[in-house]
């Protein structure tokens, strides 16, 4: 065997198996759990045999899969019923993608699920499996990259080149592009573009979609640098080697140190495509052309099997982005800050430059629909129009693949879902009678310990001490709020004047001391940076979920007698000795009415504070961007009724973006941000009413009350005012 092929069928699964044997954490679900290795198939974590529900003879005539217990002889019958809900159903084609070996596709129908449905455990516990899956596949795809021999690309000559026509599709020929539409854009609504004209970005965009399954993590410890999603493949950029894959297939490896180094200066690799038997790839160096001589921004084509130079086109033709491959067509882009700005229609066969449309500025992505091409620039955007309906490339001409073993899959699919049913039933009898069949499928595994620790979760809590589970109930979805002030449920002002604040101390501090580390307490908020990805702080209790419907812890607040946590600044979770007692989905406060356009992606305020008390919930939406960019109406501290989400009242606007204090019938809040006024402002819990404003230098960050001395900590200052 040459070093040439890959390793046979056989080999990859046993790589695939031993990947298959590490364990499954699903500690940011169902808190905390071990490092340790899965359990014995026949036992529980504790040593007890799994307990078996009596299966009751076969029904005549039945088709039900089977599995064989060979400790006892017994044919269990494997029955599953899908409820005819279309988030069950949703579930149903999320399993069959997994079973399917398209764990990439299950991540992101589970995903969505959850996103959905985040009270479905079933759905998360099935998710982190096939992200455990999908990550088994990647890392298995790597081993298999890395058996394969590595083609060498020839170096580029930097100027137009032909030794050789690449193949095209016959009768072919190049499309003309005339311009349809034109219209600034606002700069930042990339993802707004995508959307409204129903594209698909033709970049892969790394950490917000899965990788496909046969795409390698890594390449020799090489870091994925570039994926570049086609109809039929993926090409993979990692240091200097582009991998193009795809399901069933074989990879081709090439390797492009040759043509990035050409000229003596370094050509990064911006796009690459398999077309045919032909890879073609753009090639520029992230910089003004001046600097290296005009010599970048290079698409050129290379023979698949012998990595010779078929062309290269004139320089200063791709950078910045994609290209677009058209049949016989390549469609690319160039531009670069004060240096011209073009369009370019290429010939596939020849690489020459058959139209140059001028650009108001460099093209970022170039997406092809129907007859139209739509080119996405820094601060306009283009449609243009062909004559007819674009055509596609030549098919990726990538090696199938060895065939590998089948397996028993059904009979494990079935009993996956009997065991997701016994999770929506919290049925620790039935599900234990699934994870034991299901380790009679070897190849199917990757499911046990997930199932195994969903099992221990839910048998944890009937014996006790219960752990913190989100998914009890489902969280209220509340209406959007008023935008300005409002007490539909006003109570009667307490007796009395209210309290006021004496300043007794201002001294100076140092700006970054909120960068320092901070140890988590019990009776203080802890706020916890997006960075952080929800993980928690050491002292924290650790059965806190760490995420909750795709969204990262981001806050635990304490309240008198009961605890707060706060996921992606949208979920507000209300716990009571340890019982989920109420989940607020406040999306809808979130987002103002008519925020500056070019402020949108910013213009979401976000949970920054809450309390929980006497039958209400007081919450502050502080985050988000300048007051003037949301017209005013940010920083609103909303009072809900605990048991309904009702809306009770709604303070005025910018009043709050700190942490809440409560005393007695009032509140203590804080606003501020950048060149906006700060202050402090005490609230009245009965209607919402501002009692007081206390001016400081800057926003405060952080409110305590020790006692009768409030203790505030702001950007640059240190504060101790006395209430009175």
């Amino acid at each position: 065997m040459t070093d040439s092929t890959i390793r046979p069928g056989l080999s990859r699964l046993a790589r695939r198996a031993a990947a298959g044997a590490r364990w499954l954490c699903v500690a940011t679900l169902l808190g905390a759990c071990g490092s340790r290795p899965p359990p014995p198939p026949q036992q529980q974590a504790g040593g007890a045999a799994l307990p078996v529900a009596s299966p009751g003879p076969p029904e005549a005539g039945s088709s039900n899969p089977v599995a064989v217990d060979p400790a006892e002889g017994k044919r269990l019958p494997c029955k599953e019923a899908i409820p005819s809900s279309p988030l069950f159903a949703e579930r149903a084609a999320a399993i069959d993608a997994l079973f399917a070996d398209h764990a990439a596709e299950a991540v992101a129908k589970l995903s969505e699920i959850v996103r959905q449905r985040p009270q479905d455990l079933a759905a998360e516990i099935l998710r982190r499996a096939s992200q455990s899956k999908l990550g088994r596949a990647n890392a298995s795809a790597g081993d298999e990259v890395s058996d394969v021999r590595i083609t060498q690309l020839e170096a580029l000559p930097l100027v137009r080149t032909l030794v050789a026509e690449a193949p095209v599709p016959p009768n072919a020929s190049v499309v003309r592009l005339t311009l349809d539409t034109q219209k600034k854009n606002l700069i930042v609504d990339n993802e707004d573009w995508f959307k409204n004209n129903g594209l698909a970005h033709p970049v892969g965009r790394g950490g917000t979609d899965p990788l496909p399954d046969h795409v390698a993590a890594t390449f020799r410890k090489a870091r994925l640098r570039g994926l570049y999603p086609h109809p039929d493949h993926h090409v993979a950029f990692y240091g200097s080697v582009l991998v193009a894959s795809a399901s069933g297939k074989k990879p081709l490896v090439f390797d492009a140190s040759r043509a990035m180094a050409a000229g003596g200066h370094r050509l990064d690799v911006d796009y690459a495509q398999l077309m045919g038997s032909t890879l073609v790839v753009a090639l520029a160096v992230n910089g003004y052309a001046k600097e290296v001589g005009g010599k970048t921004g290079y698409v050129a084509a290379f023979d698949a099997k012998s990595g010779r130079l078929l062309w290269s086109s004139d320089p200063l033709t791709s950078n910045l982005g994609n290209f677009v491959v058209a049949g016989r067509s390549i469609i690319a882009g160039y531009g670069f800050t004060a240096e011209p700005d073009f369009l370019f229609v290429l010939d596939a066969a020849k690489g020459t430059s058959e139209q140059k449309i001028p650009l108001k500025s460099g093209p970022e992505a170039i997406v092809a629909k129907g007859d139209r091409v739509f080119v996405r620039t820094y601060d306009t955007d283009y449609v243009f129009r062909a004559a007819a309906p674009l055509p596609a490339a030549l098919p990726a001409d990538l090696p199938a693949a060895e065939a590998e073993v089948a397996f028993a899959r059904p009979e494990a699919r079935c009993w996956a879902g009997v065991a997701a049913a016994a999770i929506d039933r919290r049925d620790t009898t039935a599900l234990a009678e699934a994870l034991r069949e299901m380790r009679h499928y070897p190849s199917e595994r990757f499911l046990d310990d997930g199932l195994h620790a969903a099992l221990e979760f839910l048998e944890g809590q009937t014996r006790g001490p219960r752990k913190i589970d989100l998914t009890t109930t489902a969280p209220i979805v509340l209406a959007a709020p008023p935008w300005a002030y409002a007490a539909p449920g006003a109570r009667p002002p307490p007796d009395g004047r209210p309290p006021r604040l004496t300043l007794v101390q201002k001294r100076n501090a140092d700006p970054v001391r909120a960068l320092a580390p901070k140890t988590f307490r019990a009776d203080r908020p802890f706020l916890l940076a997006p960075v952080a990805r929800g993980a928690l702080p050491a002292g924290a209790p650790q059965d806190i979920p760490s995420s909750y419907g795709m969204e990262d812890l981001r806050a635990i607040l304490p309240s008198p007698d009961r605890m707060l946590l706060v996921y992606g600044g949208r979920y507000l979770a209300v716990l009571k000795d340890g019982t989920t007692e109420r989940i607020f989905d406040m999306d809808a406060f979130r987002h103002p009415p008519s925020p500056n356009p070019q402020w949108k992606e910013f213009a979401v305020e976000d949970v920054t504070g809450a309390i929980a008390e006497d039958g209400t919930v007081y919450v502050c939406n502080g985050g988000g961007s300048y007051a003037k960019e949301v017209n005013g109406k940010k920083g609103f501290v909303s009072a809900l009724d605990l048991a309904t989400g009702r809306l009770l009242w709604r303070s005025d606007a910018l009043v709050c973006n700190s942490p809440l204090v409560t005393t007695g019938e009032y509140l203590l809040s804080g606003y501020g941000f950048t060149a906006e006024p700060d202050f402090l402002f005490i609230l009245r819990k009965s209607d919402g009413k501002t009692m007081s404003r206390t001016p400081v230098d800057s926003g405060p960050e952080e409110i305590r009350l020790e006692g009768t001395r409030l203790a505030v900590e702001t950007y640059d200052r240190s504060y101790l005012f006395e209430l009175r």
